[in-house]
């Protein structure tokens, strides 16, 4: 394929921007919303993993459920605050 350089003015270039944007063919469709409701799943799925992994925790005396659970534990308010963040943009 040949390349080709094509040198825009400055004060062309907002033009330049809107005629290739209008050109552009819409194909499909396009939306968040799925991502969004399946996100909203997995954190769902999330916080009851996070319940029966805190309910197995205080069964035990010595509260040791390994790093990766206490920093769920710890941090699962964030995972669940990013992630409702991202599935209302989508």
């Amino acid at each position: 394929m040949k390349q080709v350089e094509v040198v825009i003015a400055a004060e062309k270039l907002r033009q330049w921007a809107a005629n290739e944007t209008a050109a552009l063919e819409l194909r499909g469709r396009c939306g968040g919303g799925g991502v969004a409701r399946r996100t909203v799943r997995r954190l769902e799925s999330l916080r009851a993993a996070a319940a029966r992994l805190a309910g197995r925790m205080e069964k035990t005396a010595a509260r040791r459920g390994g790093d990766a659970a206490e920093w769920l534990l710890d941090n699962r308010y964030l995972i669940e605050r990013e992630g409702m963040e991202a599935a209302a943009q989508l």
